[in-house]
């Protein structure tokens, strides 16, 4: 049960708190005999909390997995309605360029984590549909994270992730898109600020 109020008076506790979230949708494991109720439910948490960005005009950070058709279906239809004004981040983003597109139309950052630097076993000198993503998209558009203590960079895969390791996630975005660490840095770094108002 998602309580507005409670979650209300959380975010309006302290002037520290810059975004209403994680909050999203999840379809990776649904169970099977009750699939749908488990979908409208997670809708419905969702919709709560995207009216409560709203009613407090701040930004959402969003976790989707396998369920970008249905979060652009719920972000648009906010949008069409003139609500939303802040805009919001899809954390932990591991799409395709056209659904990244899709969200950044809708005024929503891509947000990176030590996923981008993971390489194919079968293929390590081929780069991954992820690192193609990331060369295809504006830096404008882009944020770095940890995600931890999960997804550790590839040099790490498989130990607990720390904040300092999202250098090599820049890292990483900068070699992929042929520009340096200290270009990367200040774009995700300003990028961060204007989402969150710490401009």
């Amino acid at each position: 049960m998602f309580d507005r109020e409670a979650y209300r008076a959380l975010a309006t506790s302290s002037k520290k708190v810059v975004a209403i979230g994680e909050v999203g949708l999840d379809y990776y494991r649904l169970p099977s005999d009750e699939a749908d109720t488990v979908v409208a439910a997670q809708k419905e948490h969702l919709g709560h909390a995207l009216d409560l960005a709203d009613e407090l005009n701040l930004p959402v950070v969003l976790h989707v997995r396998d369920a970008h058709a249905s979060m652009m279906a719920m972000l648009g239809a906010y949008r069409g309605v003139g609500r939303l004004a802040r805009r919001g981040v899809v954390h932990c983003f591991t799409g395709t360029v056209d659904e990244a597109r899709a969200y950044h139309a809708l005024g929503f950052l891509t947000s990176f984590t030590g996923i981008v630097t993971f390489v194919d076993r079968k293929h390590p000198d081929e780069l991954t549909e992820l690192m193609k993503t990331v060369q295809a998209l504006p830096l404008e558009m882009m944020l770095v994270e940890t995600d931890a203590p999960y997804l550790a960079p590839q040099a790490h895969r498989g130990k607990r992730n720390e904040p300092w390791m999202v250098t090599l996630v820049a890292q990483k975005i900068a070699e992929l898109k042929g520009l340096s660490f200290e270009e990367v840095d200040r774009a995700t770094t300003q990028n961060a600020k204007r989402l969150f108002g710490l401009v």
